[in-house]
């Protein structure tokens, strides 16, 4: 997970979230980055791309922010939602 770091234009901040539930044979994923909108304009957006493990994937329409903090903040309480939904936080080691 990657929730710190400096806004330089690049990505700033990206969190893997899964939900696994084999009772109920429930495989979700949702996936949450704040990245700049677009090469020529470095203000902050935030992704949001969820859907089932090993199928589809479905990508929310970006939010605009013009600074980073915003985006920050709103992708904190998505996950703290999320979490009390039953996700778990994926790390990638690298």
């Amino acid at each position: 997970m990657a929730r710190e770091g400096y806004w330089d234009g690049s990505v700033y901040a990206t969190v893997y979230l899964e939900r696994i539930d084999p009772r109920s044979n429930c495989r979700r994923f949702y996936y949450l980055a704040v990245v700049p909108w677009s090469l020529a304009d470095a203000r902050p957006a935030l992704i949001r791309r969820y859907g089932r493990i090993g199928g589809g994937c479905r990508t929310m329409q970006p939010l605009h922010f013009s600074r980073p903090e915003p985006a920050l903040h709103l992708m904190e309480r998505t996950i703290k939602r999320k979490l009390k939904r039953g996700y778990q936080e994926i790390t990638r080691e690298e």
